[in-house]
């Protein structure tokens, strides 16, 4: 349900209000938005292939509403919600390279929110085009909410992640 607020099972995530903010000059910026008390700040994610991850996101992230908040540099880069405060994606250089399985104990997927079933059918073919394996292609997932519609796919070093949208289908006339 979209009101005021963007809200999954009935919880409110992020104030509309936010949606619409400039991107945070500094990381003070970000923490001096009021946020709920539990929340998280940052995700980190080491990758044995700096250079071809952030190749990769730097495509993706514009589909899902995500741009770079701070400057690149040989050990790191990430991504933030475009326009909005929010959890913050990390990626660090491997120091220690080793086989990475969403089977094994660690990050199972990274699930990025779109207001827009589009969005999640843009992200799929994205995806299939750059050679990604899509574990799903986009479909109605109604165990994770009456709305929920997602797609999964694998970015280069395997890590499964998951575009998904919680608002029904929209009508736009073009069908």
């Amino acid at each position: 349900m979209l009101n005021d607020r963007l809200t999954f099972r009935g919880r409110p995530t992020v104030p509309a209000a936010l949606w619409s903010l400039s991107a945070p000059e500094s990381a003070d910026t970000i923490r001096q938005v009021e946020t709920s008390s539990a929340a998280i700040d940052h995700i980190g994610i080491g990758v044995p292939d700096l250079a071809a991850a952030k190749r990769y996101y730097d495509d993706f992230v514009a589909i899902v509403g995500f741009a770079e908040w701070f400057p690149a540099d040989e050990h790191q880069f990430n991504y933030g919600p475009e326009g909005a405060t929010g959890t913050q994606i990390f990626f660090y250089r491997a120091d220690e390279p080793g086989a990475y399985s969403r089977r094994g104990t660690g990050l199972q997927h990274l699930a990025f929110v779109v207001r827009e079933r589009s969005v999640v059918r843009r992200a799929s073919q994205w995806a299939a085009e750059r050679g990604s394996e899509v574990v799903h292609p986009p479909r109605a997932f109604p165990e994770y909410g009456e709305h929920a519609y997602a797609t999964y796919f694998l970015d280069p070093h395997g890590i499964m992640l998951e575009v998904v949208c919680h608002a029904a289908e929209v009508d736009d006339g073009m069908a």
